[in-house]
């Protein structure tokens, strides 16, 4: 961190630039080693399942970041939680693992000696000192009654999306990494 960084909030952070306006973000901090690439990582995840024709058909995420993001933009550094960005990555590694392969991760030989034929493996990693586009986005949400006679309450939430290629008319260009794509409000 430089002289002229300033830490700051998690919210002020997000605050800092208005949603829909790219920008750029650095992951810093110290991170953790991924999983399978060994990479010094802000968050990363890994998955395991199936591929059909090229595409993601199915798959387990078998683990997922959950420390906060060391994030720098603009002058000033936040520690945000994961469960506050989107990321939209490419795959930092990708494997592809057969019935008897013993460098398979444990979880990936259960998952082949159940009969599957092959096992698609891919991690997605904020790299730790890498530069990525983000963007602060609204996520709307339509909250239950809070009593029996309530009416339903309508709930906003700012989230950061990070992706390692640039966005479009304020939309993504790559696909959302697999732990993300469940997400819903």
């Amino acid at each position: 961190m430089s002289t002229s960084t300033m830490k700051v909030g998690e919210e002020e952070f997000l605050r800092e630039v208005p949603p829909g306006t790219p920008f750029q973000v650095r992951v810093e901090g110290k991170g953790a080693e991924s999983y399978l690439g060994r990479n010094r990582c802000g968050y990363f995840e890994w998955i395991y399942g199936e591929r059909r024709d090229g595409v993601l058909s199915s798959f387990t995420v078998a683990y997922h970041s959950s420390e906060p993001i060391t994030l720098v933009a603009a002058g000033k550094e936040a520690r945000v939680a994961p469960r506050r960005v989107r990321t939209y990555l490419a795959p930092s590694v990708e494997r592809e693992y057969r019935p008897g392969d013993q460098t398979a991760p444990e979880v990936v030989k259960e998952y082949l000696a159940e009969g599957n034929e092959v096992a698609y493996v891919a991690e997605y990693c904020l790299e730790v000192g890498k530069t990525y586009h983000a963007l602060v986005h609204t996520e709307h949400a339509t909250l239950p009654p809070s009593g029996p006679m309530g009416k339903p309450e309508k709930s906003r939430n700012l989230v950061l999306w990070l992706s390692d290629k640039p966005f479009a008319d304020g939309k993504p260009t790559a696909e959302k990494t697999p732990a993300y794509r469940g997400w819903s409000y």
